[in-house]
């Protein structure tokens, strides 16, 4: 893994910890909703800046070895629901090694804040947000394979770039 790479997986971490630490805050739940998610957005922001710094000056293509992912086929995302697809997760059945993810391309997404229609009313406590815990999460494309993984940051254990002439 690259310095830039690592930085930013270290980026997204603190990323992470810090809206924990919003969810732990009494005050967090005093807001309204719009305040609320105009607070977790910003966090988004954030992390769209480090995923942006990473996929300059070419796109990231290359692996994402996470701790916890959710997977949809290609052909599936526009009629399945992310809630749908069940959880991977490192030390859960047989899985003990972190799962290496192939993608070429890496965007930050997270479904249940770019959906407006998916909270009616004020974030109560985190499990209102049981995707993404109310952290930023990417979205990772593998085109070759035609599947979709959903990660929240934390999850990340490393990035790494593929052969760029393997990958174009």
């Amino acid at each position: 893994m690259t310095q830039d790479l690592e930085l930013a997986v270290d980026l997204l971490h603190d990323i992470a910890r810090d809206v924990s630490e919003v969810f732990d805050s009494e005050v967090f739940y005093d807001f309204s909703l719009e305040e609320q998610l105009e607070l977790l957005k910003q966090y988004e922001d954030e992390s769209r800046g480090v995923i942006r710094n990473i996929s300059e000056p070419r796109e990231f293509k290359g692996e994402c070895v996470v701790m916890a992912y959710r997977c949809l086929p290609g052909d599936l995302l526009s009629t399945v629901s992310w809630n749908d697809a069940t959880l991977k997760e490192v030390g859960v059945g047989e899985e003990t090694e972190p799962f290496n993810l192939r993608a070429d391309k890496v965007e930050l997404w997270n479904p249940e804040l770019e959906g407006s229609s998916y909270l009616t009313k004020k974030i109560s406590n985190i499990l209102d947000l049981p995707l993404s815990l109310g952290e930023p999460m990417l979205i990772l494309e593998n085109s070759k394979d035609d599947v979709l993984y959903l990660v929240r940051v934390r999850d990340i254990v490393g990035l790494s770039r593929g052969n760029p002439k393997d990958i174009s």
